[in-house]
This record gives C-alpha cells, sequence and structure tokens, in this order.
C-alpha cells in the first residue's frame, strides 16, 4: 500500500494525538482510584473533558464522512478502487477511535457508578453512546458484507452480529445503572428533606437557645447544603449498583482482547488489505493508520503533553498520601502527649488544680489576710 491511501486522514488521528489521549485516560483511571480526595468527589476535571473531547468529535466526523459517501457504504469498504480506498481510510480512522472509547467508556462508567457519581457517569454514557450509535449506523448499512469482502486494514466489531448484539446487551445494562444512581439518591433526598425541615413555629428547647434569643442571636438550624453530601442510601441499592458496575467494567479488558483478536484475522478472518505489505501494519490496533507520525511536531507535541498529564497526576497522588500520613503522625503524636502519665498531661493537671484551688477557696484566703492585718494593727 501506497502513501496515497492515508492521504485524507486527518491529523487529528495520527499516533501522537491517539497516544496522548490514551495516556490521559490512563492519567483519568489513576485519578479516579488512587487520588483520595479527587476518588471522593464528582468533579469534572479538564483532563476528563479532554478524554471526552476526542470520542466525541470522531462520531461526528464519522457521521460527516458517512452522510457524503459517493456510493453505497457496502461499495466503498469493499472496492479496491484507489478514490474509494482513501475514503475508506478516512472511515476507518474515527471508526477506531469510536470502538476504542466504547470499551474504554465501559470501565470508565462502572468507576463513576460504583462511587455514585451521577456526572461523571452520565457524561462517560452520553459520549460512549455517541460513539456507540455511529457504529450501528456502520454495521446497517454493512451487516451483508463479510470481514473477508472488505477493503479494511483490519476487522471491526461492526462486522460480527455476534458481537454487537452482545454490545446492546452491555448498553442495557448502563441504561438500568445510571437511573438507578440518579433515583436513589434523589429519593434519600426528598426523604431527608421531609425529616429535616424544620417547623414553621418551633421554639427553643434548651437554655442555652432562650439566652441566646435574649442577646438577639439567632439558633443554628441545619441546612441542606450542610448535609447533601452526606445523603444517606439504602445499602441494598448501593451493592445492586455496585455490583452492576463491577460486572459492566471487567468487560473492558474482554472487549480489548477481542478487538486484538478481531486485528490479527483470528476471529473473523482477514480482510483484503491485510495481507498486504505496509509499514503500518506494526501498530497496535487501538491507533489509526495515517501518513503523520512522530517525526511531526504536532504529534510529537501531543506525545509530550500525554507523557506531561500523566506524571502530575501520578505526582498529584503521591502528594496526598503524604499530605494523608503526615496529618496521621500529627494526630498520633497529639494522642501521645495528651496520654495519662505524659509530662503534658501532668502539667495540665497541675495548672487545673491550681486554679480549682483558687477558684473554689476565694474566702479562705481573703479571712487570712485580714487577721493579718489586725495583728499588724496591734
Amino acid at each position: 500500500m501506497d502513501e496515497s491511501r492515508y492521504q485524507l486522514v486527518d491529523s487529528l488521528y495520527g499516533p501522537g494525538t491517539v497516544t496522548c489521549w490514551l495516556l490521559t485516560i490512563c492519567s483519568i483511571l489513576i485519578s479516579w482510584t488512587l487520588n483520595p480526595q479527587l476518588r471522593r468527589c464528582d468533579h469534572i476535571t479538564n483532563d476528563f473533558l479532554a478524554v471526552l473531547m476526542l470520542p466525541s468529535i470522531a462520531s461526528a466526523h464519522l457521521a460527516f464522512l458517512l452522510a457524503r459517501l459517493p456510493a453505497p457504504t457496502t461499495e466503498v469498504l469493499s472496492s479496491q478502487n484507489p478514490d474509494l480506498i482513501q475514503l475508506t481510510a478516512a472511515i476507518e480512522a474515527p471508526l477506531n477511535i469510536c470502538e476504542t472509547f466504547t470499551e474504554v467508556a465501559l470501565l470508565l462508567f462502572a468507576l463513576a457508578s460504583r462511587r455514585l457519581q451521577p456526572k461523571r457517569a452520565a457524561l462517560v454514557f452520553a459520549v460512549g453512546l455517541s460513539n456507540w450509535a455511529m457504529m450501528n449506523v456502520v454495521f446497517s448499512q454493512i451487516h451483508t458484507m463479510s470481514a473477508r469482502e472488505s477493503s479494511l486494514t483490519r476487522a471491526f466489531f461492526v462486522n460480527s452480529f455476534f458481537l454487537m448484539v452482545l454490545g446492546w446487551l452491555v448498553l442495557c445494562v448502563g441504561i438500568v445503572i445510571l437511573p438507578a444512581i440518579s433515583a436513589a439518591i434523589l429519593s434519600n433526598f426528598i426523604e431527608w428533606l421531609s425529616n429535616a425541615r424544620p417547623t414553621a413555629h418551633s421554639t427553643p428547647s434548651t437554655d442555652e437557645e432562650m439566652q441566646n434569643l435574649g442577646r438577639g442571636v439567632q439558633p443554628h438550624r441545619p441546612t441542606a447544603s450542610v448535609i447533601i453530601v452526606n445523603i444517606p442510601i439504602e445499602n441494598s441499592d448501593v451493592e445492586r449498583i455496585r455490583t452492576a458496575a463491577l460486572a459492566t467494567g471487567g468487560l473492558t479488558p474482554v472487549g480489548f482482547g477481542l478487538s486484538g483478536l478481531l486485528s490479527s484475522g483470528h476471529l473473523l478472518g482477514k480482510t483484503q488489505n491485510m495481507d498486504k505489505s505496509d509499514a503500518r501494519a506494526a501498530q497496535p490496533f487501538f491507533i489509526p493508520r495515517t501518513n503523520a507520525s512522530l517525526r511531526n511536531l504536532d504529534q510529537l507535541a501531543a506525545l509530550i503533553a500525554g507523557i506531561i498529564t500523566l506524571l502530575f497526576s501520578m505526582f498529584y497522588v503521591m502528594k496526598e498520601y503524604r499530605k494523608s500520613r503526615s496529618t496521621l503522625r500529627q494526630e498520633h503524636s497529639t494522642l501521645r502527649l495528651t496520654e495519662p502519665g505524659s509530662e503534658l498531661h501532668q502539667t495540665g493537671n497541675e495548672i487545673l488544680n491550681s486554679i480549682s484551688i483558687t477558684t473554689h477557696h476565694p474566702e479562705s484566703s481573703s479571712d487570712q489576710q485580714l487577721v493579718a492585718g489586725r495583728r499588724r494593727s496591734i
């Protein structure tokens, strides 16, 4: 295959850009699993948005290319015409990204679901669903064509009816999990509001509140903004959500394994162009084939950016762990100093005893001073 095959493939799908995207996914996985602060919060970070950006563009680009084909999709993806071969390569690049993120989205969605983080889960589900929808569009147009008849450089999920049905079953699990998270949080929040709402004519219940009202100080009332983070959720709901999420996340390595078998031709057979000489055949199956290389400045810059993102993620994990360890050491030292028998504890007891003596016997000291004064006058 000559260089002209990949002339229509955009450099956005080059090896540097895609590797940067994969490294950023690794950064997200590290933050969501090892960072003590970020894994508890449902925050939308910049690197998370960057992970969602490339598959979103790829699905929209794939839809644009399919809509502008000069011939039926089956004819384009099975032809050896040089002009149609270029269109096939242009379609294969975003299709590769869509398939990869569909597999990665299972793991990201599982991690967000296990920790009951609806914002992260919803964004991953939306982008993953758009990628899965475009794969189904391609499948609906080439379902009558086998992988051996295809002019793609490798087989994809869209070449197998069984794998597409399996994907739909996984999607059904995700459709059940996401509303379950939202419903569980919403129902428990409504229940909390009904139980925590103060009455209209509430009266002070303690002497301290009565004194505060006399001084014009309003009593403290709990607000929803304080408790909303710790809304209780039924253990049965949590266990069902986490079990389904664990099963969903475990399918990510299965999906990559199937993609590897498809790319090698061991599962559905080899495509028409799989055996032909191509310098890019040694690339991993999850990196699209383009004319761009790491010698290009934009690809090299993207690769360096991905490495820096991953290193910063690892650095913040180590920083948070060091911070938590120092906090534990301070708490441990404070407990040792306040233990009975320590010097600080004995000194504190002596101070408290002296204060109590002075406080509880003020009359005895004043009487002694009065007797001494009378003796001096006599």
